[in-house]
């Protein structure tokens, strides 16, 4: 099969699109040929070698998460699928590949109508975004949340959940992006760069989501009240202030929430950032584009 394999930690050059084995699925694993994969922001820190000391790889490496495609084969007593079937989840074996092993419980059927460019930039921002909201902060009705990059891809599906779940969601972008911002299912929109609106927002929220980190984190987890949760899925989080709860979060694969946000999406009803799209012998260029933010989502796609 053709795949993008790192050779070694350094700038996207490392990522080499050449022959590789094609991946053999094992007892209850699936074999997915792919139409479309997406680059997520842990795929070039990894490669970068900024994850090294948390997640060390062994060259050379497939990197990715998404997949969405049709089923290829099946492991041994492997069940809930059959050859064909359209399937979108997370790789097992990394999904810059023509070819991925996934579990097959790592893995939701595609409706029809729903195209896998589309699909493949779901999984990773969904799911975190979704288990941010009612895993890390479980959010209830009427709640008042903040949601930090609320125009990114994990902070758009953690807004779309936490409002559909019933609470009163805030977005939290910079005042360049406010009126964009405002177009999301939002109660209110606060301008994290204004050292006025932040003031005035101090100790006003229940919980905060955030999925920027750095100077953004610290400045909104003093906008929560006493007793309220802050999470975040850039770790490591701001110190706690007194009274609030401040943790990291890291996704964990939930086929029931990819499912519900794979039925919303192809009901119309789940709004997803820009997608730009490019080959997948590209993907040094698309590691170039998410990481200077030049692109909100790119998807990859098989040749």
């Amino acid at each position: 099969m053709k795949a993008v394999r790192l050779h070694g930690y350094g700038d996207p050059n490392q990522l080499v699109y050449e022959e590789a084995p094609d991946p053999v699925p094992g007892p209850g694993e699936v074999l997915v040929r792919l139409k479309a994969t997406s680059v997520n922001p842990f795929d070039w820190k990894v490669r970068s070698g900024a994850m090294q000391q948390v997640f060390q790889v062994q060259f050379p490496k497939i990197l990715g998460s998404d997949i969405a495609g049709t089923v290829e084969a099946l492991g041994p007593d492997t069940t809930g699928f059959q050859l064909g079937d359209r399937v979108l989840g997370v790789a097992k074996t990394g999904s810059y590949a023509e070819l991925a092993v996934a579990d097959a419980t790592s893995l939701v059927p595609l409706p029809a109508g729903l195209d896998e460019q589309t699909a493949a930039a779901l999984p990773v921002i969904g799911m975190t975004g979704a288990e941010l909201v009612e895993h890390a902060l479980e959010v209830r009705p009427g709640q008042k949340l903040l949601v930090t990059g609320a125009l990114g891809g994990v902070g758009m599906m953690a807004v779309q959940t936490a409002a559909d779940d019933g609470a009163q969601v805030w977005a939290a972008v910079r005042a360049a992006h406010v009126k964009d911002a405002s177009s999301l299912p939002v109660t209110g929109v606060l301008a994290v760069d204004d050292p006025a609106a932040l003031k005035v927002a101090a100790a006003t929220f229940d919980a905060v989501a955030d999925t920027v980190g750095g100077a953004v984190a610290i400045s909104t987890v003093a906008l929560i009240r006493s007793g309220g949760r802050f999470a975040t899925v850039v770790p490591p989080p701001p110190p706690a202030p007194p009274g609030i709860s401040v943790k990291p979060h890291f996704m964990s694969p939930d086929m029931k929430i990819l499912g519900r946000l794979v039925n919303l999406m192809a009901a119309g009803k789940l709004r997803m950032p820009r997608i730009q799209t490019l080959p997948l012998a590209q993907a040094a260029e698309a590691h170039r584009l998410l990481a200077s933010h030049r692109a909100a989502k790119v998807v990859m796609l098989m040749g």
